[in-house]
C-alpha cells in the first residue's frame, strides 16, 4: 500500500464513523412507567410509587431498562425529568397529548405533551439516542380499541423528533398480554408500530430507527423459564403489606395488577437491545488506535522494505 493511498483509507474511515457511527451522548426518554425514572414520585411528592421497596422512583425493584442500556454504552443515567434530567417517561402516560388521572389527586402528561416539554426547554442532537417506549395504557380496558392509533401516536413522536434534529431513535413493541383480547390489541399495535418504522425509514434514510421486540423477547423468557428461573405467577411484592418476597428477581411480576417486570428482566432486555442494535457500532477508543496503528505502520514498513532489499528476500 503507497502512503498517499493509506492516508486515503484513513480519512475515509473517519468520515464514515463520524456519519454512520457517531457515539451518542446521552439518551433522552419519552415513555410510561416501565421507563418512569421518578417524574411520578417527584409530582406526588413521594407517594407514589406506593412502597418504599419501589427503587429510586422507578416502578420496579432496580434500574429500568434505559438505565442499563446508558450504563452499557458509557452514558449518563437518563434520570427524571423533573429533577433535571432527560428521562420524560411518566407512569400512566398515554401515547398522546392529554393528560390521563394517575390518582384522584394529579394528573399526568401524556407522550406527546412529554415531546412538546422536552422541546420548549432542549432541542434534540444528532448525537441523543431517543427512547420512545408506549403503548401500553392506551390499550387498558375500557380505553382505546383501535390500535392503529397509538401506534401511529409513537411514530408521530419520531417524526416530531426528526424535525427539530433527531437523528438515532429506539422504539421497541409492546409485550405480550394473558388475556387474549388484551393481546390481540397488543399484537395489533405491534403490526402498525412495524409499518410506521418502514415509513420512517423509507422517509428519512439518513437517520435511525433501531427497533426492539419486546413481544418476541418475552414469549422466549417464558418458553426457557426452566432455563432462566422465572416465576411467570404471583409477584415478589406484597401489594397489601409492602413486603418482598425472598429471591425478588425470580418473578417476571415485581407488583399487581400491574405486572411491572422485575429489574433483572430490565437487564435482560437491555443487554439484548444492546447487542441486537449496538454492539457493532465501533467505539471512538477502536478507531483513533486504527489511526495510531496506521500512522505507526509507515516507518516500520519502509524499514522492512529497505531490509528486504538488501538481503534480496522478495517472493
Amino acid at each position: 500500500m503507497s502512503y498517499r493511498l493509506m492516508y486515503v483509507v484513513i480519512a475515509f474511515l473517519l468520515v464514515v464513523k463520524s456519519t454512520v457511527a457517531a457515539p451518542f451522548s446521552r439518551i433522552v426518554v419519552f415513555g410510561d412507567s416501565l421507563l418512569d425514572a421518578g417524574n411520578v414520585q417527584a409530582m406526588s411528592s413521594g407517594e407514589l410509587p406506593p412502597w418504599p421497596a419501589y427503587y429510586q422512583g422507578r416502578w420496579t425493584n432496580g434500574p429500568v431498562f434505559s438505565d442499563y442500556l446508558a450504563e452499557r454504552l458509557g452514558l449518563p443515567t437518563p434520570e427524571a425529568s423533573r429533577r433535571g434530567g432527560t428521562n420524560y417517561a411518566h407512569s400512566g402516560a398515554e401515547t398522546g397529548w392529554d393528560w390521563t388521572d394517575e390518582s384522584i389527586t394529579f394528573s399526568v402528561p401524556g407522550m406527546g405533551l412529554q415531546v412538546d416539554d422536552f422541546l420548549a426547554n432542549d432541542s434534540p442532537t444528532d448525537s441523543d439516542l431517543i427512547i420512545i417506549y408506549g403503548g401500553y395504557n392506551d390499550l387498558d380496558p375500557g380505553r382505546q380499541t383501535n390500535a392503529r392509533i397509538p401506534a401511529e401516536n409513537v411514530i408521530q413522536h419520531a417524526r416530531t423528533l426528526y424535525d427539530a434534529g433527531g437523528r438515532h431513535f429506539l422504539i421497541p413493541n409492546l409485550f405480550p398480554d394473558s388475556d387474549p383480547s388484551q393481546n390481540s390489541l397488543r399484537q395489533s399495535f405491534n403490526g402498525w408500530l412495524t409499518f410506521g418504522l418502514s415509513q420512517l425509514r423509507r422517509d428519512y434514510p439518513v437517520a435511525d430507527f433501531y427497533f426492539f421486540n419486546s413481544y418476541d423477547f418475552m414469549i422466549d423468557l417464558y418458553n426457557h423459564r426452566g432455563q432462566n428461573g422465572l416465576i411467570f405467577t404471583g409477584h415478589a411484592l406484597n401489594m397489601t403489606t409492602g413486603e418482598v418476597a425472598a429471591n425478588p428477581n425470580r418473578y417476571l411480576c415485581w407488583d399487581a395488577p400491574w405486572c411491572h417486570v422485575n429489574t433483572h428482566v430490565h437487564e435482560l432486555q437491555a443487554d439484548m437491545i444492546y447487542d441486537k442494535n449496538f454492539a457493532a457500532l465501533p467505539e471512538p477508543s477502536s478507531w483513533s488506535l486504527l489511526v495510531t496503528a496506521m500512522l505507526a505502520w509507515r516507518p516500520r514498513c519502509k524499514n522492512s522494505i529497505a531490509a528486504a532489499a538488501k538481503h534480496n528476500s522478495f517472493f
